[in-house]
């Protein structure tokens, strides 16, 4: 999963892995979220293992980053 559909699927095609399954999802988005989830439970049937590796960061002064930003910062990595 992963916000850049293009690089799913760059990323997929050096996988060279048949049952690979490449779900555009923003994270931060509980309806995309859960839809991705429905996807790979279909896929797959379960899930063993889940490892979160969501992130985002904003260069510059954190005493500078606007109330949108750090929303969409605490959307991203922690929710």
């Amino acid at each position: 999963m992963d916000i850049d559909k293009k690089g799913l699927k760059e990323t997929q095609s050096l996988i060279h892995n048949s049952s690979s399954l490449a779900l555009k999802c923003d994270v931060s988005n509980f309806k995309e979220l859960s839809q991705c989830k429905d996807q790979i439970i279909e896929h797959y049937g379960t899930v063993h293992f889940l490892f979160n590796n969501a992130g985002i960061f904003l260069e510059g002064r954190s005493w500078k980053v606007d109330n949108q930003n750090w929303k969409r910062i605490i959307d991203v990595n922690i929710m």
